[in-house]
């Protein structure tokens, strides 16, 4: 019996072999075609399964890596970022004693172009200050550490009062008005006084008028003991100490006063114009007194050294500790970064 092509042809289409292969070939094929196509429904979903778990691991693994990338060089930088605050944290505390330094050679200095220069410099110095504790915080905020963190609130509570008194200080300091005082009533003061006194040396020379003497002497006792009395109203820092040395002051000035009448009516006509000398040069230096008491009622140099050696000296305590503190925290940090 002949078998025709199509009898060939169509079981071994449909079976998926060539016609032209051999049955061993044919065999295998088959075996390998099997071996990749699933058997069942359990096995198709046990399939899909693992697909959608290897797709999920590569997702969690993509973002692990992302993560690494990003956060891996900030660690890295960390012991730079330690030493760039150890330094930031040394120019704090040098800019932080200039403005100190200053401040207090501005309350001390005897003129006021020193004053006006030395309160500016330490304005300078207290920007500078300024300026660190901001790259600071920021350096601090790039690893921020609790202990690092509260220190440095702590001296920027301390710091900001120590702005509140360099304020008040230093306004007082540039004023200078205790050294002013100090220099009229030594300056022009002084020479004044000296003039009253050549005056009645004058009109009692060769006087043989005992009470005309007599007088003179008073005069003069009454105006040196005003002079004398300038230091201590300039330096006193008490209102009612000097409301009494005012009072001692008054009752000088009226015997000066007194005496120069005495004087007046007692002195020969030759001799008149000493006398006019000697109230002249007391109208004067009654000028100086009062302006000197007025310039030392400020008290301006008085009140900027005590609150400077008082209020000043503790804010500044305070600072200096947390300084020290902060950086013993710095170090702490700086080694356990590098462990």
């Amino acid at each position: 019996m002949q078998n025709t092509t199509n009898d060939r042809v169509t079981p071994l289409k449909a079976r998926g072999i060539h016609a032209d292969a051999t049955p061993e070939k044919s065999e295998w094929m088959e075996a390998a075609t099997a071996a990749f196509q699933p058997k069942t429904g359990l096995m198709r979903a046990l399939g899909s399964r693992l697909l959608w778990a290897t797709l999920g691991s590569a997702a969690i693994l993509s973002l692990i890596l992302m993560y690494h990338r990003n956060t891996l060089p900030e660690f890295q930088n960390v012991p730079q970022v330690m030493a760039q605050k150890l330094e930031t944290l040394s120019a704090l505390r040098v800019n932080f004693f200039k403005s100190i330094e200053a401040e207090k050679l501005a309350v001390m200095a005897e003129t006021d172009e020193a004053s006006l220069a030395f309160a500016g410099e330490s304005v300078r110095a207290a920007e500078a200050v300024e300026a660190d504790l901001k790259e600071l915080s920021r350096l601090i905020g790039m690893h921020p550490a609790a202990e690092e963190s509260k220190l440095l609130q702590e001296f920027e509570a301390a710091w900001d009062q120590v702005r509140r008194i360099d304020r008040v200080v230093l306004d007082l300091a540039v004023q200078n008005t205790n050294l002013k005082a100090f220099r009229l009533s030594f300056g022009k003061g002084r020479e004044v006084v000296e003039r009253f006194e050549n005056a009645l040396n004058a009109l009692t020379r060769d006087a043989t008028e005992p009470r005309l003497i007599r007088a003179a002497a008073d005069a003069l006792s009454a105006e040196l003991k005003i002079l004398t009395l300038h230091a201590p109203h300039i330096v006193s820092p008490d209102d009612e100490e000097m409301n009494q040395i005012e009072q001692v002051i008054h009752v000088k000035e009226e015997a000066v006063r007194r005496s120069l009448e005495i004087l007046a009516r007692q002195a020969p006509a030759d001799k008149q114009r000493y006398v006019e000398d000697a109230v002249a040069a007391d109208r004067e230096f009654g000028a100086v007194t009062a302006t000197v008491k007025v310039w030392s009622r400020q008290n301006t140099n008085v009140n900027s050294l005590n609150i400077s050696l008082d209020r000043k000296k503790k804010a500044t305590a305070l600072c200096e500790t947390v300084l020290n503190q902060l950086h013993e925290a710095f170090k702490r940090q700086a080694f356990k970064a590098t462990r």
